[in-house]
């Protein structure tokens, strides 16, 4: 079985470094495509944008739109604040709640939305987000 995860020194310097299955994180000579993440990259998770907005409790879908369109759809992160508008809790956007139903991200190369997939939702949320670079797709 091969190593998949290096977090530590590696090849003079220190990382978190994970391989793609079959491939020995510990190769240093792996391609980027034999990688799913090497923390050196100066390619990708740099952060591009980042904002919040209110979502009204009657609003099931809502579109961000980045300002430019990227070769591959970029990562993006999204919390949403906690029942009543609660900021001292947030809740990451692509996880089911219980409380207040499941929520999921549609990421484009020039958008995003976030859209709630079922009718209730009580009250207004607040959304906070961040679009990284993600070159490696």
């Amino acid at each position: 079985m091969a190593n998949r995860v290096v977090i530590g020194a590696f090849d003079g310097t220190y990382v978190l470094r994970t391989s793609q299955p079959g491939n020995d994180v510990l190769n240093t000579g792996l391609a980027p495509n034999q990688l799913s993440f090497d923390s050196r990259w100066s390619e990708i998770g740099n952060w591009i944008t980042s904002d919040r907005f209110v979502w009204g409790s009657g609003e099931t879908f809502k579109t961000i739109t980045y300002g430019q369109t990227f070769s591959s759809p970029p990562s993006v992160l999204a919390w949403v604040s906690g029942e009543s508008n609660d900021l001292s809790q947030w809740w990451m956007a692509t996880r089911t709640n219980y409380n207040w139903h499941a929520l999921g991200l549609r990421i484009r190369n020039d958008q995003f939305t976030i859209e709630r997939h079922m009718n209730s939702f009580p009250g207004t949320r607040t959304v906070f987000y961040i679009v990284l670079r993600n070159n490696y797709g």
